[in-house]
């Protein structure tokens, strides 16, 4: 009886902490919008590039999506664990259907660890993350990258998107 009663007070407080970060970002991203004079509203948290696919990329096409994070400041992976928000990356490719997304290489993630709150997983720093691009004749074809993120420093966290017009290249192996 007292170990069902302590389980749920720990779920309880689990939950309390769960809602108010999906809360709390939502709130600091709206009150983003209407800030003029921010150091943080002033510089990007996160600068997205485009780059050479990585060789892990196994659809034979694609590009590569840069996030270069500012110091103190980290994004989650594709899978954030059960606190934050997953980094979402969508290739668009042309409106005929000739050439679609492939598959995503997503780079080994790093385990965030904070007391009270189970573990979530992303990156500092700068990784890039693979993205393919399948269809004939597809290597030269501009594509739109829309990658969206959740930016989060230990005092806050800021939800982030962009798009970037990129041109499919051919992913370089070691043979």
């Amino acid at each position: 009886m007292f170990e069902s009663k302590k389980i749920l007070r720990h779920k309880i407080n689990f939950l309390r902490r769960y809602l108010s970060c999906y809360v709390g970002c939502f709130l600091l991203g709206v009150g983003l919008s209407s800030f003029t004079n921010s150091s943080i509203a002033d510089q990007p948290l996160v600068k997205v590039n485009i780059v050479e696919p990585p060789k892990e990329l196994n659809s034979g096409a694609g590009i590569g999506v840069q996030f270069v994070i500012q110091d103190g400041w980290h994004i989650y992976g594709s899978e954030a664990g059960e606190i934050g928000l997953p980094t979402k990356i969508v290739v668009e490719g042309d409106s005929a259907g000739t050439y679609t997304a492939g598959d995503y290489s997503w780079p080994p993630t790093e385990v965030f660890k904070n007391p009270g709150v189970p573990d979530s997983f992303g990156y500092h720093g700068t990784v890039v993350v693979g993205a393919g691009v399948v269809g004939n004749d597809v290597i030269g074809k501009e594509v739109v990258v829309n990658a969206k993120w959740l930016a989060c420093s230990k005092d806050a966290c800021v939800p982030s998107s962009t798009s970037i017009k990129a041109v499919v290249k051919k992913v370089k192996t070691d043979s």
